[in-house]
């Protein structure tokens, strides 16, 4: 059947590849933008990586550890939990003003269309333009003796939050792989369930801060009880023995042996394309990842990409908006849209000491020409972290000296981080300056107010005039 053939009910303005965040958002927007007709093609099974095995059911098992469940409660209370979103959000998408089509797309050659298959059956679809919004995988690294590991020893994030969890009980010994966000959230919820954890990166933790966020992360972490870490570390092998997994890490110049009862794998996510058969569409492709240019248009014109599959800012609100931009785009004939990231620039860590990044680093912005002013607090000695006995806190503020204005901030510590940091987004939204936040009104004692102190450092020490400061 060649595109010509395709009946009406099959011929779509936009056609969207996967349901998820970025789906979704792609499909919604591309009808705002007068697509006449647009289908979006999901998997019914897995359709959200947010919801089904990624930020709601981890940020439920913390919740459960928080508060003192013991891990077979908190993974009853996660099944629980993802059920009732997972209902929610289908519930969602039936009232949707796109057409959903359950199944598993590829690509036909030339201008053919798709072809979908579901339960045996297969469809052939053709629209004027695509999203490819498929999502990411938890990619597992070549790693000496991994594949002669009994099965169930490897676990990848999916295994412990997802839809089945392959663990009935906790292990007593758990190697991390990987000082990421997910890495560090599954730490701290096996540390609080006594599992004795060892985390192991091969850089650094919190990479996107500042050194000295890392650094402070680093040290809070080798402080809690139940966790260690070997940072910078690379995990060289692994042998399964009688007692437990022989993991060797080089360390600092020496080469470590540690035995645990699991290994945990948590080092990235890489682009769901296999299957697309993106050769058909002549979709170009570097290193697994699908190119695009700023308006995330493929090597294809008629082909746009969004969401994780990007394979960068593998984060929720990234992905809505590129999905949004993507279907913009494809409703019209031409792009005219282009993603801005850095206006997206907004990252949580919900783990034992939570850090918050909105906005430039200090790094950032002096790379990008800045004259730039930072100033940095501990919040442990000041305040409220006094009265609460905060073992650990920063806050550090970034700004521009020409004009005072706000680039960024950083916060570790308080369980309040990724709440606090949403104080700075409407600053950097209105280009805030150093004496907008001076004049603005701090309630005391909170942790807030603190942001202030920071304000009215840097006017001080760079005689920016801040009346009232």
């Amino acid at each position: 059947m060649t595109s010509a053939s395709v009946p009406t009910k099959d011929r779509f303005d936009v056609l969207v590849l996967g349901g998820g965040t970025a789906g979704s958002n792609a499909a919604q927007a591309a009808c705002e933008a007068g697509a006449s007709r647009v289908g979006m093609i999901y998997t019914p099974e897995m359709f959200n990586t947010c919801v089904q095995e990624g930020c709601m059911p981890s940020k439920s098992v913390l919740a459960s550890s928080t508060q003192g469940h013991p891990f077979s409660e908190a993974i009853y209370r996660k099944d629980v939990h993802l059920t009732r979103l997972a209902r929610a959000l289908k519930g969602k998408m039936q009232r949707a003003p796109y057409a959903l089509i359950e199944g598993s797309a590829r690509f036909l050659p030339g201008p053919e269309g798709v072809e979908v298959t579901h339960e045996g059956k297969v469809r052939h679809l053709c629209a004027r333009n695509y999203v490819i919004a498929t999502g990411a995988h938890a990619w597992v690294p070549p790693i000496e003796g991994l594949e002669r590991l009994p099965s169930g020893q490897v676990l990848i994030s999916d295994d412990i939050v997802g839809i089945e969890t392959l663990l009935g009980e906790a292990p007593k010994r758990l190697l991390v792989l990987g000082g990421g966000p997910i890495g560090l959230e599954l730490a701290t919820f096996f540390a609080r369930v006594e599992t004795e954890v060892l985390v192991v990166d091969i850089s650094g933790l919190l990479e996107p801060f500042d050194p000295e966020f890392g650094q402070a992360r680093l040290r809070a972490l080798r402080a809690t009880p139940h966790m260690d870490a070997l940072v910078p570390g690379e995990l060289q092998s692994v042998t399964d023995t009688a007692n437990g997994v022989l993991c060797r890490i080089a360390h600092k110049g020496t080469l470590l042996e540690r035995c645990v009862d699991r290994l945990l794998i948590a080092i990235g996510r890489k682009p769901n394309i296999e299957t697309l058969a993106l050769e058909n569409a002549h979709v170009r492709v570097e290193n697994s990842t699908i190119w695009h240019d700023e308006h995330l248009q493929t090597s294809n014109p008629q082909i746009y990409v969004a969401g994780d599959v990007v394979n960068h800012h593998q984060i929720l609100h990234y992905a809505a908006e590129m999905g949004r931009v993507a279907g913009i785009n494809a409703a019209r004939s031409e792009p005219t849209m282009a993603m801005d990231y850095q206006k997206n620039a907004l990252a949580v860590t919900f783990d034992e000491y939570p850090s918050a990044l909105i906005g430039l680093t200090e790094k950032e912005a002096k790379a990008q020409g800045y004259d730039v002013i930072s100033a940095t607090q501990d919040l442990s000695s000041l305040g409220v972290g006094i009265l609460e006995d905060l073992p650990w806190g920063l806050w550090k503020l970034v700004a521009d000296q020409a004009e005072g204005r706000i680039l960024g901030s950083q916060i570790f510590g308080p369980s309040s981080a990724p709440e606090l940091i949403h104080l700075l987004a409407p600053i950097l939204y209105y280009r805030g300056t150093l004496q907008d936040i001076v004049h603005m009104t701090w309630y005391h004692p909170t942790y807030a107010e603190l942001l202030r102190s920071l304000a009215r450092k840097l006017c001080s020490e760079t005689g920016i005039e801040c009346p009232g400061a």
